[in-house]
């Protein structure tokens, strides 16, 4: 008797979880460019100039899809060599709560940075002729499946500009 109550209680308690099956990547669409201000993809800019990074995550899997966040759903970052030049966080502070949202199924989330200075960083950026890469990190985290590693897009400052 024991026995039984103890397989029932587990199985309530498995389908009290919500275990469904994963999503099968191909039906979440993921995309990381970047753009010169006026919107049109490139890889090369001069010194001084600013530009886009944008991330957008669509779901059409059928079904909303729950995420969890403690920190900006999304950081971006330019990088040289081994060395973090900026990010989409300098001068950010934020309580480690953790958050929940829904990616409703035909939805998609939007993040962009306009490159490479924050408002509230305190400082302002220059990038210097040479080569880059800039990289964004999704910094949330889905019940159903997992952002696979995005490449990085390799970019160059050229001499000019200020």
């Amino acid at each position: 008797m024991k026995l039984i109550a103890i397989v029932y209680c587990a199985a309530f308690a498995l389908r009290g979880c919500d275990l469904g099956e994963p999503v099968p990547l191909d039906r979440v669409s993921i995309a990381f460019t970047l753009t010169n201000t006026r919107g049109y993809e490139a890889t090369s800019f001069t010194v001084g100039d600013d530009f886009n990074l944008n991330f957008t995550i669509t779901n059409n899997t059928g079904r909303d899809l729950t995420f969890y966040h403690s920190a900006p759903p999304v950081v971006f970052r330019l990088e040289t060599d081994d060395s973090l030049v900026a990010s989409s966080i300098d001068g950010l502070v934020w309580a480690a709560v953790v958050l929940k949202g829904t990616l409703t199924n035909g939805e998609s989330y939007s993040a962009s940075w306009r490159a490479p200075n924050t408002p509230w960083s305190g400082r302002h950026i220059i990038l210097l002729p040479g080569q880059y890469r800039a990289t964004v990190r999704a910094g949330c985290f889905f019940d159903r499946f997992s952002i696979p590693a995005i490449s990085p897009i390799a970019f160059t400052i050229e001499p000019g500009g200020v």
